[in-house]
């Protein structure tokens, strides 16, 4: 019987072989992750202007009462939706912070927007939160607009 002193070259270059396939998929799988919690960001953040709209148009206690206040704390990504003194929701992406920045009209979001919609008409209330929302990933790249129009109230991913 032969003595085992140890692995043949072959082996060694399967084991390498299979070792680079499994990271080259990590890799890929990372990057999909990635830009999943982008998108997700995204939509989130356009159903949310949805919401506050129709919220204002059916259920508003007082013709400008409704209004959503878009926050950066710290890390914290905040949306609170406010009827009056009354805050209806808030919702805080916390993890929004390590996948995507968010600039509105092209500027940081380092203080308080605050988006209210007119209940007749669904207009942007003196145009406060009307424009563009832009959608960094933490590389820079620019990865979606979301459009608020101050007339119509209607927003658009672009």
């Amino acid at each position: 019987m032969r003595k085992n002193k140890g692995y043949t070259l072959v082996e060694m270059l399967i084991v390498l072989a299979i070792m680079a396939v499994l990271s080259g998929l990590a890799v890929v799988s990372v990057g999909l992750i990635r830009k999943a919690k982008i998108q997700d960001a995204i939509t989130t953040f356009d159903s949310q202007l949805t919401n506050l709209w129709m919220t204002t148009k059916a259920t508003a206690s007082q013709q400008q009462s409704m209004k959503a206040e878009f926050v950066l704390n710290g890390t914290t990504y905040e949306l609170k939706i406010v009827d009056g003194a009354k805050t209806v929701s808030t919702t805080e992406y916390e993890k929004w912070d390590k996948y995507v920045t968010i600039k509105y009209n092209g500027a940081d979001c380092t203080s308080k927007v605050t988006i209210q919609f007119d209940k007749s008409t669904g207009a942007v209330v003196n145009g406060n939160g009307a424009g563009d929302y832009q959608f960094y990933d933490k590389t820079g790249n620019l990865v979606a607009t979301i459009h608020l129009d101050s007339i119509t109230g209607n927003h658009y991913i672009k």
